[in-house]
């Protein structure tokens, strides 16, 4: 279930929140890949603490740009692998948001929720 920003006040307004932009998904043909800065992250992150919010944002890609990573025999990510991210995940988090721009993405994203739930 999501819940607005308006209801999360209500139900906690010390609550922790972690926001990540998971590494960056690039095809093995793919020549070249441009880094876009997280917007929607920084705008949910800004909006969350002018509430009261503590929030902290892990940027994969940011973290570790030169790191490549194999993710199955077409596909590769750049940037923190899933390990590195879920080390970085403080244990008093309440709530986790991970980006996912692109349907392409979804594996990579969906294997990093697995491994944070772990």
């Amino acid at each position: 279930m999501i819940y607005g920003l308006k209801k999360l006040k209500q139900i906690n307004n010390n609550m922790k929140i972690l926001l990540i932009n998971p590494p960056q998904v690039f095809s093995k043909s793919q020549v070249a890949a441009s880094v876009i800065p997280p917007l929607g992250l920084m705008y949910l992150a800004s909006v969350s603490q002018e509430k009261g919010y503590e929030v902290k944002i892990i940027d994969a890609l940011v973290e570790a740009p030169d790191k490549i990573n194999g993710f199955d025999e077409n596909t590769g990510y750049r940037g923190l692998n899933f390990d590195d991210i879920v080390r970085l995940v403080p244990k008093d988090t309440d709530i986790i948001g991970i980006s996912n721009l692109f349907t392409f993405a979804y594996p990579i994203v969906k294997e990093l929720s697995k491994k944070i739930k772990e």
